[in-house]
């Protein structure tokens, strides 16, 4: 085992470990999505890396890329494009835009057989929905 690898004991008060089984019993299904490790030490483990990560003591390392997300935003940058280029208006409200958006994610989700938590699905609706803030 190497010393990257090697774990010490490190004592909460009790009130933080019952923070922490309540938390993992209310995202369990959300965990085992992410691949995360449903464990008090899993949940600690991450929660010191976001600490440390926002405290700029290390970096975090780049993410592999997110093929379904390059897919989605490529697919209504194309669109964006096309649209533009021939002058159609798309008078639909924001909330219209966003809730079609909405519904290609999860029906290119289907086809592609991911499944998606509600916050993967907001930050890439936010992320398509960038140059429409931007123009409107």
């Amino acid at each position: 085992m190497s010393e990257e690898e090697k774990y010490v004991t490190v004592r909460i008060p009790k009130l933080f470990d019952d923070l922490i089984n309540k938390y993992i019993e209310a995202h369990k299904e959300e965990m085992m999505l992410l691949d995360q490790r449903t464990s008090r030490a899993g949940v600690v483990k991450r929660a010191l890396y976001e600490f440390f990560k926002k405290e700029g003591i290390i970096q975090s390392p780049k993410a592999p890329e997110d093929t379904f997300a390059v897919h989605i935003t490529e697919v209504f940058r194309t669109l964006n494009s096309v649209l533009e280029k021939s002058g159609v208006d798309c008078p639909e409200s924001p909330q219209e835009k966003e809730r079609k958006i909405r519904e290609y994610v999860y029906d290119q989700a289907e086809k592609w057989g991911k499944k998606l938590t509600p916050q993967y699905v907001d930050e890439l609706v936010k992320k398509v929905m960038e140059p429409h803030s931007k123009t409107n």
